[in-house]
């Protein structure tokens, strides 16, 4: 009976949530993205560089992966005096099986990617609960095409935060931060996690901001992040970004660098991209990223991934993909993919 409520809650709050919606003309919406692919690889479990996103041998034959599909849930309610309150959750879906993702299986997070209450106005917004961090959240949306969505092509968290996931994996919990307005194209971000509670990323009391500037076709911006790492013991890990992005119109290239330090090793990694429109319904992907140190064996080894996409767009809402990509690991054979996908957002 128990797992019959916790499978059937998403659900229920879904329901309820547009019911609501429906009756009191309030601003809630339920939205969700629905992504998979096949993937053929040469990967293999040993002696072989990692690859984002692919936890078993492929053997070269098509496999069907989840890319990162999920659904969520937000809101906002407006208080009078330009003041508002709203809220947002999300959680991961695991297309393959119907199941929950996001640390839904190992955490029990029914909403494992976001899950904020927040009060706004004119003077910028505060907010509360288990969310991205601002540098994390920079990094996701700076210089990786496909935006960490779980397939093999992404430049992905391990190489864009130059392994400083070891420490955060992104999200805090019990964090309290705040959004700024924008002042003439510039906005930052501040967040704290004073909580001792542990996840299996690591502790939280986190510490981090970001700084962005938007003016026109041109975003760069800086982030920073401090966390007391695994053991909530000094010394504190911290990591730095800069990223950058400028759009002519027929080319849209971005970069990222970063610097980390995780149990007293240093990495350093950076991402150079680019993206193009092809016709009225197309989008080239092209990336290279290198980091330092991938950990992939117990010496030194340096990771470089260079992948290329096509992305096809059927409507506002639909896309056909397909990827391929080659990673290379310092005293490893290379790994190599191919993909085909489709994505649906609603």
């Amino acid at each position: 009976m128990k797992r019959l409520f916790v499978k059937s809650l998403p659900i229920a709050i879904a329901l309820a949530l547009s019911s609501g919606a429906a009756h009191a003309q309030s601003a809630v919406t339920v939205y969700g993205s629905l992504n998979v692919g096949l993937v053929a690889s040469n990967f293999k479990t040993t002696g072989q560089t990692p690859v984002q996103g692919t936890n078993a041998a492929l053997n070269n034959k098509f496999q069907m992966m989840d890319n990162s599909s999920l659904w969520g849930v937000r809101g906002k309610e407006d208080l009078g005096g330009g003041l508002y309150a709203g809220f947002s959750l999300e959680g991961g879906i695991n297309l393959n099986n119907g199941t929950g993702g996001q640390d839904f299986a190992t955490q029990g997070r029914l909403f494992g990617r976001n899950a904020e209450i927040k009060l706004g106005g004119d003077f910028g917004e505060f907010y509360a609960g288990y969310v991205l961090s601002p540098a994390g959240l920079q990094l996701l949306l700076a210089a990786d095409p496909w935006y960490w969505n779980g397939n093999q092509a992404g430049m992905g968290w391990t190489i864009q935060q130059a392994n400083y996931t070891q420490t955060n994996y992104l999200r805090t919990v019990g964090t309290i931060g705040y959004r700024s307005p924008d002042f003439n194209g510039v906005t930052f971000q501040l967040a704290y996690s004073p909580s001792n509670r542990e996840n299996v990323y690591g502790t939280s009391k986190d510490i981090g901001g970001a700084l962005t500037y938007r003016s026109g076709p041109l975003t760069v911006g800086v982030g920073f992040d401090r966390s007391h790492g695994l053991t909530n013991d000094i010394p504190t890990n911290h990591m730095y970004d800069i990223v950058g992005s400028y759009d002519f119109g027929f080319v849209k290239p971005a970069f990222s660098y970063t610097r980390s330090s995780v149990n007293n090793v240093d990495y350093t990694s950076y991402v150079l991209a680019a993206t193009a429109p092809l016709g009225g319904a197309g989008l080239l992907k092209a990336a290279y990223g290198h980091l330092n140190d991938c950990l992939c064996n117990t010496t030194r080894s340096e990771l470089s991934r260079i992948s290329l996409g096509y992305q096809h767009n059927l409507s506002k809402r639909t896309n056909l993909y397909t990827n391929v990509s080659r990673s290379k690991a310092e005293g490893l054979s290379a790994a190599n993919t191919f993909e085909v996908g489709v994505e649906h957002n609603f």
